[in-house]
């Protein structure tokens, strides 16, 4: 298979939706991409759906990763940084220029690659639950509380999302987790298609993130961050992929970028 180029600046997305990825032969295809401690790991969740989810997610990573990078999908070896993101582990020359983030919620996983480090990709299903202006109010800026409380409950849920998908993509890509409290930085939206962060400490350092935000299917929310790092104009691509058996183009659907 001919390597897939990647050129700096742009970012590649690899969605997969879990309803299409039910065949027995193909999910046997993917427990023998995995390596041994990811077949423990699967085995601990209790309910059959996490297991899946679990399969498919680490199949697709190997997959995805093989595609730009000389490397079997099984030979893959991974490990975490300081606040637990995931990185290649692999002691190979163009795998070392190659960085990836993972994001998953119900029915859908979703994998970014690029040639920079500081990469984060969050997506969230909109009907897994009914967000609660309380939990805005304890976690998110005021700014933002205050934003939500001016809308409609329904207009509520799509804005929490909306901040919630930012936010996460936001911290994966600094790779500081949790660490970093979601009221230290806020986002608003200047106009319908436009992302604006403010950061409360060092807030001149704003400008160095771009972001998208996007619906890759009905009831979903994502959003992608990355740092610019020189970048004029970076470029984001969706692929919906059954690894292993087929590809096809997705739309974004974006709904505003930075």
């Amino acid at each position: 298979m001919a390597i897939r180029e990647l050129e700096s600046g742009k970012i590649e997305l690899w969605t997969s939706f879990l309803h299409e990825i039910v065949e027995d032969r193909l999910l046997d295809q993917y427990k023998d991409l995995l390596a041994p401690e990811e077949r423990i790991q699967q085995a601990r969740f209790h309910f059959e759906r996490d297991q899946h989810r679990y399969l498919v997610t680490r199949a697709l990573v190997r997959v995805v990763l093989s595609k730009y990078c000389d490397i079997a999908p099984r030979d893959w070896v991974f490990s975490k940084g300081t606040h637990g993101k995931p990185v290649i582990g692999n002691d190979h020359a163009s795998a070392m220029g190659l960085f990836f983030n993972i994001s998953h919620t119900n029915g859908m996983v979703i994998v970014g690659v690029a040639r920079e480090p500081s990469l984060g990709v969050d997506v969230e299903n909109l009907d897994r639950r009914k967000p609660s202006l309380g939990i805005a109010e304890s976690f998110f800026a005021s700014a933002e509380v205050e934003a939500l409380r001016e809308l409609s409950d329904l207009e509520q849920q799509q804005r929490f999302y909306e901040y919630w998908t930012l936010k996460e993509s936001y911290i994966k890509a600094v790779g500081l987790g949790l660490s970093i409290p979601l009221d230290e930085f806020s986002f608003s939206f200047p106009t319908a298609s436009a992302i604006r962060l403010k950061l409360a400490h060092k807030p001149e350092y704003a400008d160095q993130w771009h972001f998208w935000q996007f619906q890759p299917a009905r009831g979903y929310m994502a959003a992608v961050c990355i740092n610019r790092n020189g970048l004029v104009n970076p470029v984001l691509t969706n692929t919906r992929i059954v690894p292993m058996l087929s590809e096809s183009p997705l739309d974004l659907s974006l709904l505003r970028t930075s």
